[in-house]
């Protein structure tokens, strides 16, 4: 049988090892740089308009300083600077617009594909309907 003294110091060594165990280091994840990188607009030259296109209009190419989008419009945008990981699609992303006024929307991603216009171009199709309904809705 064990007397008093040694139960107290088998407790002892037990919670120190338990200690020591909990404070042992697991190696974490490898990737040499865990932030995604930041997604890049393209705009047209000298302009800070983002390039656009609407969904089911014809792709011309007009300025899009010209174009007006609706509420409730879908509308594609062109990024670059995308690194999707295997199975990550739309749900990973978010986009919120500012107006001129400050005020800040989130607009709901549909879609993200490759271009096909060139390499690492990406379309981001969004549709001009605010997710967190924080600001009344714009007239039409």
């Amino acid at each position: 049988m064990f007397s008093l003294k040694s139960h107290v110091l088998l407790r002892m060594i037990s919670v120190l090892v338990f200690v020591l165990l909990s404070l042992a280091t697991v190696p974490a994840q490898e990737d040499p740089d865990p932030n995604s990188p930041t997604p890049i607009l393209l705009s047209e030259n000298d302009s800070t308009r983002a390039l656009t296109a609407s969904i089911g209009k014809s792709k011309t190419s007009t300025r899009s300083s010209a174009r007006i989008f609706w509420p409730n419009q879908k509308v594609e945008l062109f990024v670059t600077n995308i690194d999707l990981m295997d199975g990550e699609a739309e749900n990973a992303f978010r986009v919120y617009i500012q107006d001129s006024k400050g005020r800040e929307y989130r607009f709901p991603v549909l879609e993200i594909r490759p271009s096909g216009l060139q390499k690492g171009v990406f379309v981001v199709v969004v549709e001009l309907r605010d997710d967190l309904h924080y600001w009344a809705e714009a007239p039409t």
